[in-house]
């Protein structure tokens, strides 16, 4: 199998891991970055369009990893292998991705304040949606009431 090497973290190079080339050139994971708006969705799309890429290096075997270097990997192995994960992923971006859009267009510099009402609407309506498309995320009913 054709592997490349990738850093684990953008401050540590020497700090890497074997990833498969899976697509026959690099993808990038985008991290979720606290005060940037719209990394979360971000992030949930680089991991889902990375998704094979992901299974195929939780599935190589890793020696030493319960050293307390691979402690944190052992702990995640597990969900990335399951495919309950990959769908409570999917659900995840689907719910949020319609705030993120709205999100977004409210930063444009043409945006007005009387588009607000009608986003929260769209929002209320799309929660509803969800709420529909998801019964087993009992809040998001919730959530649409209380816009």
């Amino acid at each position: 199998m054709n592997c490349q090497i990738f850093p684990r973290c953008p401050q540590r190079a020497d700090n890497t891991v074997k990833v498969p080339m899976v697509y026959g050139h690099r993808h990038s994971l985008i991290l979720n970055v606290p005060t940037r708006w719209g990394t979360t969705v971000g992030l949930m799309n680089s991991v889902l369009k990375n998704e094979e890429a992901i299974m195929r290096y939780a599935r190589q075997p890793k020696p030493g990893i319960d050293s307390n270097k691979g402690r944190n990997t052992a702990k995640i192995l597990p969900h990335l292998k399951n495919p309950k994960f990959w769908t409570s992923l999917e659900q995840a971006r689907d719910i949020l991705e319609p705030l993120h859009q709205t999100q977004y267009l409210s930063e444009a510099e043409d945006y007005s304040l009387s588009r607000v009402l009608h986003n929260w609407n769209k929002i209320r309506a799309d929660l509803y949606s969800k709420a529909k498309k998801y019964p087993h995320i009992e809040c998001l009913k919730d959530i649409a009431d209380d816009i």
